[in-house]
């Protein structure tokens, strides 16, 4: 019993591998920040940068929560400012749906820690080569957010 239930799990370790991999294929870049103890502070932004190239091929931006099953909320908004590289600046407000009306969680996840890629951005350009700087700060009415264990950024070719 115990070794049926070693393979068992081997091969699900093997199959989530295979499918972080191949989520992968098309992202320009991805990175998260942590939250110290879970608690995503309102004066706290997670900052992301990156350098990009292209500025003829299209892209979608998403961003990645990964927030704990005793979350208060079904969503979070989350204001994301941009830096272009000629120091331009702007913000937009997202709302990143994460529960249905029923309380059950969209994301996916093990345990108690659900993960999120919601798409903020879709079908955009990065109008000249140079780095790039993305903010992104909670909007809720809590300035400290409980059970946020992360937020990432991951900018991926247009599909």
């Amino acid at each position: 019993m115990a070794r049926t239930r070693n393979k068992v799990i081997s091969l699900l370790s093997v199959v989530l591998a295979l499918t972080i991999t191949s989520c992968n294929d098309n992202a320009v870049f991805q990175d998260s920040v942590e939250m110290k103890k879970t608690v995503w502070h309102y004066n706290e932004p997670a900052e992301f940068e990156f350098s990009m190239k292209d500025s003829i091929n299209h892209y979608d931006m998403l961003v990645n929560i990964r927030n704990g099953t005793d979350y208060a909320y079904n969503n979070m908004w989350l204001f994301v400012t941009y830096e272009y590289p000629n120091d331009s600046i702007l913000t937009d407000t997202v709302e990143c749906p994460l529960a249905y009306s029923n309380g059950e969680w969209i994301g996916s996840g093990i345990g108690d820690v659900v993960d999120n890629l919601v798409m903020f951005k879709q079908d955009v350009r990065f109008p000249r080569a140079g780095n790039y700087k993305v903010s992104i700060r909670h909007g809720m009415r809590n300035d400290d957010l409980k059970a946020v264990h992360s937020i990432g950024l991951r900018v991926q070719r247009a599909l």
